[in-house]
C-alpha cells in the first residue's frame, strides 16, 4: 500500500486526532508518517508512526510562548508568522521528495497545511484537506459565529458578504506575499481568497464533526464529507498514579482546562480553585504549564500536567474549558456537562454556541470568568436532570459512529484513484 503522510497544524490537541488516524491506518496495513515539529517525534514513535520533522522544538516553543496567539485580534498573524509560513516550503519539498519516491502517496493535511495544497496544485500529489471545526467553512446561510463579525440568521446577506470580503482581505494580506512568492518559484500564478476558496483540496474535504452538530450548507465546498467527531481512544501517556488515587478518594470532581497549548491562564486557574471552594466540590486543574497554577492548592484540588480525557472525563461530574473543538467533543462523548469559556481562539465562540444549543452545557465570556459566576453556572449543570439526559443522548450518538473509519476509507479511495 502507498505511504500516507499526516500533517496536523497546531497544538497537541490538533496532533492527537492525527495520531489516532495514523494508528487506525497502521492497523489497516498502511505505512504512515507524521509530519510535525520535533516535540511530537516521541509521541509518534510510541504508536509506531514514522516521523518527518517539519520544524525544531525551539521553533514550536516560540509559537506557544507568544501570548498574542491567544488574542483573537492578533492570533492570525502569530499563527501565520510562527507556524504556517515557515513550514510552507519545507512541507512542499518533503512532499515533492515523497511523491518522487512513491507517486501514489496520499496526504491528509489540516486546514492551514498550505505547503501541501501547493504541492497538490503543482505536482498533482493526492491530498485530502481535513477541517476540525465548522468555523473554518464560510456560509451565507447558517453562518458560524466568528470574532468581530455579525453573521447571525437575521443579518442581511449583503452585510454578511461585505464582512466576508473584509475577512478575505485581512487573511490575504497576512499570507499572500509569502505564498505568492513560493508559488512563483514553482511556476504558479498568484492566488486570492486563500482561506475561503483556495485552501480546500479539490480532491476531497473531510469535516471532523457530525451533521447534527453543524449541517452542510449550500455554499460549502461540494466535496465535503462529514466524518463525525474525532474523539480520542487513547492518550500520549498513561494517567499518573496520583490522579488515579485522587479519583478513588472521593466524589466525582470538576475538571478545568484551557487546552493543550494555552500557557497564559493564570487567572482562569485561580478563579477555578475559588469556584470549587464555593461549590464545596473537588476539582482537577489539567494543564501542561505549571507556572500559572496556584502554588497553595487545597487538598480538594489536584493539578495534573496531562491525563487522557477519554479515561478522565467519564470519572468527572462536569468540565470547564476553553471550547476548543477537541475538548468539547470529548466532553460530549463522555456524557459530561460542560461550561465553556470561549474567546481564546477564533473557533471557540462558534463551538460553544453549538454545544449550548444541544442542551449539554452553558457558556461564560472570558472577561466574566470569576469564581462566584462560575459557581452559579455550574450548579444547574451538576443538578439539572434535563441537562444530564441531553448529555447521555449526545454521548450515545457519538458512540454509534466511527469517524476514523470514514477518514481511512476516504484515504484509501483517493489512494486507488488514478493520478
Amino acid at each position: 500500500m502507498a505511504e500516507v503522510y499526516l500533517i496536523p497544524m497546531g497544538t497537541p490537541g490538533d496532533v492527537q486526532p492525527f495520531i489516532e488516524i495514523g494508528q487506525r491506518l497502521l492497523a489497516r496495513g498502511h505505512e504512515v508518517k507524521l509530519v510535525a515539529h520535533q516535540p511530537f517525534a516521541q509521541w509518534a514513535a510510541r504508536f509506531g508512526l514514522g516521523m518527518v520533522e517539519l520544524g525544531t522544538a525551539a521553533q514550536y516553543q516560540r509559537l506557544l510562548d507568544d501570548e498574542n496567539l491567544w488574542v483573537p485580534a492578533k492570533a492570525h498573524r502569530v499563527f501565520a508568522r510562527k507556524l504556517v509560513v515557515p513550514t510552507m516550503q519545507p512541507m512542499y519539498d518533503l512532499l515533492a521528495a515523497a511523491q518522487a519516491k512513491n507517486p501514489d502517496c496520499v496526504v491528509l493535511g489540516q486546514t492551514m497545511a498550505l505547503g501541501a495544497r501547493v504541492a497538490q496544485e503543482k505536482l498533482g500529489i493526492k491530498l485530502l484537506t481535513l477541517h476540525r471545526q465548522p468555523a473554518v467553512l464560510r456560509s451565507l446561510y447558517d453562518s458560524s459565529t466568528l470574532p468581530f463579525l455579525r453573521l447571525g440568521r437575521l443579518v442581511p446577506t449583503p452585510l454578511k458578504q461585505m464582512q466576508y470580503r473584509l475577512l478575505d482581505a485581512l487573511i490575504d494580506h497576512t499570507y499572500r506575499p509569502q505564498l505568492d512568492a513560493m508559488r512563483a518559484k514553482v511556476g504558479l500564478r498568484p492566488v486570492r481568497k486563500i482561506f475561503s476558496q483556495w485552501l480546500h483540496s479539490p480532491q476531497g474535504v473531510l469535516c471532523m464533526w457530525p451533521q447534527w452538530f453543524a449541517a452542510p450548507q449550500p455554499d460549502w465546498p461540494a466535496n465535503c464529507v462529514l466524518a463525525g467527531f474525532d474523539v480520542q481512544s487513547g492518550g500520549e501517556v498513561d494517567p499518573p498514579m496520583e490522579l488515579v488515587r485522587f479519583l478513588e478518594s472521593g466524589d466525582k470532581p470538576i475538571v478545568f482546562t484551557t487546552g493543550s497549548g494555552m500557557k497564559h491562564g493564570r487567572s482562569f486557574y485561580q478563579q477555578s480553585v475559588q469556584a470549587c471552594k464555593l461549590l464545596r466540590r473537588r476539582g482537577i486543574l489539567a494543564t501542561r504549564f505549571t507556572e500559572h497554577v496556584p502554588t497553595d492548592l487545597p487538598p480538594e484540588v489536584l493539578h495534573v500536567r496531562y491525563a487522557p480525557f477519554n479515561w478522565l472525563l467519564p470519572k468527572c461530574a462536569a468540565a470547564v474549558h476553553h471550547a476548543g473543538i477537541g475538548t468539547l467533543a470529548q466532553c460530549m462523548a463522555a456524557g459530561v456537562p460542560q461550561l465553556c469559556m470561549p474567546g481564546i481562539v477564533f473557533d471557540t465562540a462558534d463551538n460553544a454556541r453549538r454545544a449550548c444549543s444541544l442542551g449539554v452545557g452553558s457558556s461564560i465570556e472570558s472577561g466574566q470568568y470569576r469564581a462566584a459566576r462560575v459557581a452559579d453556572l455550574l450548579r444547574p449543570l451538576l443538578e439539572d436532570q434535563t441537562v444530564q439526559a441531553h448529555c447521555r443522548e449526545i454521548a450515545a450518538r457519538i458512540a454509534s459512529s466511527d469517524a476514523l473509519n470514514v477518514v481511512c476509507q476516504r484515504i484509501e479511495q483517493l489512494e486507488q484513484a488514478p493520478n
